[in-house]
């Protein structure tokens, strides 16, 4: 999928393990698919969140696993595409995502979809930041509600 993308977009793929968790090997697993790419990428192994915040927040398209991956790209006006697989992906995209980005793929089979976001990107990032700049606004009225209630 990552090969059918490169080819199709030119796009430099930085692979990246978001955040270190207790039984969790994503960094391994990305070593071992990087070995397995054919063409030019970055694998990058970093526990520095502001690096990965970076790495997102200065990316044309996200495409991972990781919710918190794709918050970020939301809040930073990234268009992303996750996975259909992953229940809390899914769960916030249907509550939060613009309409445009809310169709998941598999992670099987995402290439396609992949591929369409990123030729889209463009238009979609005013969308995504206004979208973002409503939910944040909607946020900052519940604390002040929050806040009132205390007084």
């Amino acid at each position: 999928e990552l090969t059918e993308f490169n080819k199709s977009t030119n796009a430099k793929i930085i692979l990246c393990s978001i955040g270190t968790a207790y039984r969790h090997s994503d960094e391994k697993a990305l070593s071992m698919l990087s070995q397995k790419l054919e063409f030019d990428h970055e694998l990058v192994i970093e526990e520095n969140i502001w690096t990965i915040m970076s790495l997102i927040a200065n990316s044309e398209l996200y495409i991972g696993s990781s919710l918190h991956g794709l918050i970020t790209a939301m809040s930073f006006g990234v268009p992303y595409v996750g996975f259909t697989q992953i229940s809390k992906q899914l769960d916030f995209v249907k509550s939060w995502s613009i309409d445009d980005l809310q169709d998941l793929p598999s992670a099987a089979s995402f290439a396609t979809r992949a591929i369409d976001v990123f030729s889209q990107r463009k238009n979609l990032i005013d969308k995504i930041l206004l979208r973002t700049s409503l939910l944040k606004l909607k946020v900052y009225r519940s604390y002040i509600k929050a806040y009132r209630k205390l007084l």
